[in-house]
């Protein structure tokens, strides 16, 4: 007897793909054209300023020894990664520790929209310089963006009912009864796959290198993709809509660049317009929250606590900005 959740499932899904199908089909050259601009903002934007990152987090989450980690030095590289990396080094970083048990579920949650952030170099070198004109000083910018996600993961943390346990590892004993699949696995790289790239693979030691560098060129191609498509779902939203304000300002946060780009060119006030660009970018795009989710995909990290606090964070830095300017 099927599930009546996985009937009404498929008698929701179904229809919903073809109509997609069909939508795309009568929009062909619509669709290209915005999947191409997609791909073009990913390279000109995003691959100069995250490729590195990738490269170097991949690098050094490759060298711990996971059978016996330095924690004091796992937590530091968390938050460097995190904080000044960019999406999603932060989320890599985090699925790593707590798969390891560095640190606990609830730490995790804590910290996750904020270690799992943009990077300083594209807030000040694209939003600042592109977007705010230097109307707002940068300390006041690097504020309204980390200060709220600061304070939710001190709340979170201190307003979880269970006990965090940061610094309790209790490293997993190899016993004769376990199978070759029960076995963990203490030298682990970032791998990809197909279809995810929340799974990991054991890499010799004399091909470490070349296998951060596949990986992080396999993350940052699966980003370009995510941008390519929200661009599309951003140009079909306006398109289908009328261009009616309210869903043209809900649009730009699907994907941050393609947001960033629409919302200056918006018939908005001064302080509405810098109010939303930076919410977008406290935000990070949907794009940014499904990347993620394929990093998190193979641990048990809740996606819903991720979105939740980065919606409130996005809230507050529009709040914050509004209170400033006004």
């Amino acid at each position: 007897m099927k599930h009546p959740a996985l009937s009404i499932r498929s008698f929701c899904l179904y229809p919903a793909f073809i109509l997609l199908v069909i939508t795309l089909c009568l929009n062909s050259s619509f669709v290209s054209k915005s999947f191409a601009e997609g791909l073009v903002l990913w390279y000109n934007n995003l691959v100069p300023l995250l490729l590195p990152f990738l490269l170097i987090s991949g690098f050094f989450l490759s060298m711990i020894d996971w059978e016996h980690p330095n924690r004091a030095g796992c937590l530091i590289l968390l938050f460097l990664c995190g904080l000044f990396c960019g999406y999603p080094v932060g989320a890599i970083a985090i699925g790593r520790l707590y798969k390891n048990q560095v640190i606990s579920k609830d730490f995790a949650h804590a910290i996750m929209p904020l270690c799992n952030n943009i990077s300083p170099m594209f807030l000040m070198g694209y939003v600042c310089n592109r977007y705010l004109n230097g109307q707002i000083n940068t300390i006041t910018v690097l504020a309204v963006i980390y200060l709220p996600q600061i304070c939710y993961a001190i709340l979170y943390y201190l307003l979880s009912k269970k006990q965090l346990s940061i610094l309790h590892f209790k490293p997993i004993k190899k016993t004769a009864h376990l199978s070759s699949d029960d076995q963990p696995n203490h030298r682990i790289y970032l791998s990809e796959t197909a279809g995810t790239l929340s799974e990991y693979a054991t890499a010799q030691d004399d091909n470490y290198m070349s296998s951060v560098i596949e990986n992080s060129i396999t993350t940052i191609t699966i980003i370009g993709i995510y941008v390519a498509i929200f661009s599309v779902l951003y140009d079909l939203v306006i398109a289908f809509t009328g261009g009616i304000p309210i869903l043209h300002i809900l649009a730009c946060y699907l994907e941050i660049t393609k947001g960033l780009s629409e919302l200056s060119a918006l018939s908005l006030s001064h302080v509405q317009k810098t109010a939303l660009i930076l919410s977008v970018t406290s935000f990070g795009g949907i794009s940014s929250l499904c990347q993620s989710m394929h990093i998190l995909k193979g641990t048990k990290l809740s996606f819903i606590c991720y979105t939740f606090g980065k919606c409130i964070c996005a809230t507050f830095s529009y709040l914050i900005i509004l209170l400033l300017l006004s």
